[in-house]
C-alpha cells in the first residue's frame, strides 16, 4: 500500500484526501495552516488521519520541532496542494523524488505565487496548472504532468483561479493513480532560462495606472476582481479621497482618443477615462463601501478630483514587471 503525507489547504486539499484514501492509498498526516478549519479537518477525523500544523514544516518550525518529528515522516510520498508554506530542505530530504506540488500555473513561464492574476495582466489566452517534483529551489523541479486550456474572455481572478485548481486537482488525482497503480512517472526538466517567479509583494499596489493602455488596464482589472471575497492582492481602485474608495470591478475598451492619459473623457451616462497610446476605457462595473457606485456617487467624486485622475503615484515604469530568480 501507498502511504502518503499531505500538506495543504482548503478543498482542494480535501478532495485529494479524500481521492487518495478512496483509491486505496494511506494518508498517515495532514499539515494545514489551520489546523481547526472543518473543511479539511472533519474529512480527515472521518478517515482517522492526524491533523498538525504545516507551519512545522517549514524553516521556521524548526525551533518547534525535534529530530525525532522529522524521522516520524516515514510515509512514501509528500503531497502539496494549494498549499502557501515553503517546506524546509530537511523535511524534502526525507522524500528524494517523492515529494510534489500542484502549482496552480504553467511552469517554468509561471513561478511563485497568485500567478493567475499575472496570466489576466499579460493578456494571456490560455493558462493552466502542474504538479512538479519539490526541491530546494521554488518552483523549479521537474514536471511530472501539465494540462493547459484556454481564458475565457470573461474570466477574472476568482474564476481563472478556481478553473485553475479544478484543472489541477484533475491532475493531481492522475500522479496519485499512478502512483498507487506502480507506474513510472513521467518527469520533463524545466527549462530554467525561461523561468520567472512573481512574488506577492509585486502585486500589492492597487491604483491603476492611466499610463498602461486600455487593454492593459482591463487584464489589471480582471485579475483584480475576486466578487465578493477578498483578493489576495488587490482590487483595482481609483484615486482615493478622504471619503471615498472607489473600487473599479469591470471595464470595457473604449473609443479612441487624443486626450491626455487619466482625463475623464465622459462622467454622465458613463464614466470614460483616457488611457496610453490614444486608448480609453469604459467603467462598465464598480463599488464604494461594497456597494455599486451610483450617479450621485460619481459626481461628488468628480468634485474632489478633478477631470483627470493621477493613478500611480509615482508613475510606475513598466507593466507587468516580475522577479526573476
Amino acid at each position: 500500500m501507498s502511504t502518503f503525507i499531505l500538506v495543504g489547504e482548503g478543498q482542494p486539499a480535501a478532495r485529494a484526501l479524500q481521492y487518495i484514501i478512496k483509491q486505496g492509498g494511506k494518508v498517515e498526516g495532514v499539515f494545514t495552516k489551520a489546523p481547526w478549519h472543518p473543511l479539511i479537518v472533519n474529512v480527515a477525523k472521518r478517515w482517522g488521519v492526524c491533523v498538525g500544523d504545516s507551519l512545522l514544516l517549514s524553516p521556521k518550525g524548526r525551533r518547534e520541532r525535534s529530530d525525532a518529528f522529522v524521522s516520524s515522516l516515514t510515509a512514501d510520498w509528500l503531497l502539496s496542494v494549494n498549499n502557501m508554506v515553503i517546506l524546509d530542505i530537511q523535511v524534502l530530504d526525507r522524500f528524494p523524488s517523492r515529494a510534489f506540488n500542484l502549482h496552480p500555473g504553467l511552469l517554468p513561464e509561471y513561478g511563485g505565487v497568485h500567478v493567475h492574476q499575472w496570466a489576466l495582466r499579460e493578456g494571456a489566452t490560455e493558462f493552466g496548472a502542474c504538479v512538479h517534483e519539490m526541491v530546494a529551489r521554488v518552483d523549479a523541479g521537474d514536471i511530472i504532468e501539465s494540462e493547459r486550456f484556454p481564458i475565457d474572455p470573461q474570466d477574472t481572478g476568482l474564476s481563472l483561479f478556481q478553473r485553475t485548481m479544478e484543472t489541477g486537482v484533475g491532475i493531481l488525482c492522475r500522479v496519485v493513480d499512478q502512483i498507487i497503480a506502480g507506474t513510472n512517472l513521467g518527469r520533463c526538466p524545466q527549462d530554467l532560462a525561461k523561468r520567472r517567479v512573481f512574488r506577492s509583494a509585486d502585486a500589492q499596489d492597487p491604483n491603476i495606472d492611466w499610463n498602461w493602455t486600455a487593454s492593459e488596464v482591463q487584464g489589471f482589472v480582471r485579475a483584480g476582481n475576486y466578487g465578493r471575497f477578498q483578493s489576495p492582492t488587490y482590487t483595482a481602485r481609483l484615486d482615493v479621497t478622504d471619503e471615498m474608495v472607489i473600487e473599479v470591478m469591470g471595464v470595457s475598451v473604449g473609443k479612441p482618443t487624443t486626450a491626455p492619459p487619466g482625463t475623464i473623457i465622459e462622467e454622465q451616462k458613463s464614466v470614460v477615462v483616457a488611457c496610453a497610446g490614444g486608448t480609453s476605457i469604459t467603467i462598465d462595473s464598480a463599488r464604494v463601501e461594497g456597494r455599486s457606485v451610483e450617479l450621485g456617487d460619481w459626481m461628488r467624486y468628480f468634485l474632489v478630483v478633478g477631470k483627470c485622475l493621477r493613478g500611480r503615484l509615482p508613475v510606475s515604469i513598466g507593466f507587468g514587471i516580475n522577479i526573476v530568480s
